[in-house]
């Protein structure tokens, strides 16, 4: 553990009711990144992860890299086979791909007439790649139109998760 994250902790803060839903995980100092998470939900569908954020004074810092290192841990620690959510960031994906085996990732989107999942065969790096180009016609970065389900097997986590602090 680096002098940072001792410094700043990954704190995970569980909803108070102790009920299924949005729960926080983030690093201590003024929250510089947060996610919404679920840990609690249900073990068919796995661990759902969303709306990653870092304050843009603090990125480039590697704190979404610990957040999402983080959560890989919590889940695995709650029993979860894979993470689930929505990605509308090349920058997410490319965390992703530091902590993951390409083999572990997969895409999907959902059909706006049915609502069912459909699975999309492309690799990780297309993925990037296609993030990066709708990038460029996109006014507001925070705030995107295009984004892709992903689907992460627990089972590809290359390094060991970052440690996790659990606040009342």
């Amino acid at each position: 553990m680096s002098s940072s994250s001792i410094e700043n902790p990954v704190i995970y803060q569980p909803r108070p009711d102790g009920l299924s839903g949005e729960q926080s995980l983030y690093i201590q100092h003024y929250t510089v990144a947060r996610f919404s998470v679920d840990v609690q939900g249900n073990r068919k569908f796995g661990a759902y992860f969303g709306d990653l954020r870092v304050e843009k004074s603090y990125r480039e810092r590697g704190y979404a890299t610990r957040l999402f290192s983080a959560l890989a841990g919590l889940a695995i620690d709650k029993g979860f086979n894979s993470l689930a959510g929505s990605v509308d960031s090349q920058h997410t994906l490319r965390i992703i791909s530091k902590l993951f085996a390409e083999e572990a990732v997969r895409f999907s989107v959902i059909d706006p007439t049915t609502n069912d999942d459909i699975n999309l065969p492309i690799t990780l790096p297309q993925a990037i790649q296609s993030l990066e180009r709708a990038e460029k016609f996109e006014d507001d970065l925070d705030y995107r139109d295009h984004c892709f389900g992903v689907n992460v097997q627990l089972s590809g986590l290359k390094t060991l998760p970052e440690s996790v602090i659990v606040s009342a």
